[in-house]
């Protein structure tokens, strides 16, 4: 079972326009800020952002969940 994430990271091929949308939605400083990858940490919890070669592959998939309490008593 899992009991706490460590983080999560978004890969991208639009950088510039997800970087900008999570500093203004999280009202933070990045805790560390490169060329191609971005982070943002709340105490032991990271959020990173960074640009993927071969992220146009996956673009038609979609993370959907139509089950969010099922979903959240299986993690």
């Amino acid at each position: 079972m899992v009991t706490n994430f460590a983080g999560i990271i978004i890969w991208t091929n639009n950088f510039p326009t997800l970087t900008s949308f999570y500093k203004k939605i999280l009202y933070k400083i990045p805790y560390s800020e490169k060329t191609n990858f971005i982070s943002f940490k709340k105490d032991s919890f990271r959020l990173g952002i960074g640009t993927h070669s071969k992220v146009h592959k996956f673009k038609s998939r979609s993370l959907q969940n139509n089950d969010q309490p099922k979903s959240f008593k299986y993690i």
